[in-house]
């Protein structure tokens, strides 16, 4: 249950938030290292996020969306059976 003082932004939102302009909207969103195929579904607080910035991956060149939130999972120690 979401408190009501609770405010969620919407992946537009969080765009104009942290100034990532039209060129870039369509980027490849990576939230924690995850690739999150459907950015229009995504909300989160103000508070869950520690960075948004465009990225550049190393061996590709290619440009993506990179989101850090608060609760970061580090994916290599992740083990699923």
């Amino acid at each position: 249950m979401l408190k009501k003082q609770v405010k969620l932004l919407t992946f537009d939102q969080l765009l104009t938030g942290f100034h990532i302009n039209d060129p870039y909207k369509s980027l490849p969103l990576y939230v924690d290292s995850a690739l999150f195929y459907d950015p229009a579904h995504l909300c989160l607080e103000v508070n869950q996020i520690r960075f948004m910035r465009i990225d550049i991956e190393e061996g590709t060149g290619m440009k993506y969306i990179n989101l850090r939130t608060t609760s970061h999972i580090d994916r290599e120690a992740v083990h699923v059976r």
